[in-house]
């Protein structure tokens, strides 16, 4: 995994309405004295997973200063949360296999002269690596739909969320195993290693 490890958003104001540890935005109060996460750590966990559900990563832009804004880094509150960790890392392997498999689709619509023509610096600059700032852009737009939730109906429905994980993972799995487990059909090796 290509990038640093932190929890950061381009969607800072969402998280200061909503987490309980971080200030509120100083050009918006918010509407309710109740706030829903604890946690940068654990509002990011809970995009992550909606996000990746929903199969949508947030493409705007940052309007404070940088790229980003860097709720924590990931490593000192994550031995302290087992169960965010594993969270956060499985999604991560999983976006990365999917990432791989589509990876794999593209290279095989190539022909073995196309393959024996190209060098491997091309390769390695050619294909796109799935970086930090992926999954990030997955938990900032998980972030926009449970604050979309929250506006609506004042609340979250989280657990149909996390119920329906693992029939989502399923499916994904299932739509591109054949791709990881096929061996390559032109000259390049594709083989994948777990």
């Amino acid at each position: 995994m290509n990038g640093s490890r932190s929890i950061k958003t381009k969607r800072e104001t969402i998280y200061r309405l909503l987490v309980k540890n971080m200030s509120d935005p100083t050009d918006q109060e918010p509407d309710h004295d109740v706030y829903p996460f604890e946690s940068g750590f654990e509002f990011f966990t809970a995009g992550l997973v909606v996000g990746y559900i929903e199969g949508e990563k947030f493409d705007g832009e940052y309007d404070g200063e940088g790229d980003y804004y860097e709720v924590t880094r990931l490593t000192p509150v994550a031995g302290n949360n087992p169960e965010h960790e594993a969270c956060i890392n499985l999604i991560e392997k999983l976006i990365e296999l999917e990432h791989k498999a589509r990876e794999t689709e593209v290279e095989e619509g190539d022909s073995e002269d196309d393959a024996s023509e190209d060098t491997e610096e091309e390769e390695k600059s050619e294909k796109p690596v799935v970086t930090w700032d992926d999954i990030v852009a997955y938990a900032d737009k998980g972030v926009v739909i449970l604050y979309g939730e929250w506006n609506d109906k004042g609340k979250f429905d989280l657990p149909q969320y996390f119920s329906s994980i693992e029939t989502v993972v399923a499916d994904r799995l299932e739509e591109f195993e054949d791709d990881l487990t096929q061996p390559p059909t032109t000259g390049r090796d594709r083989s994948v290693s777990f």
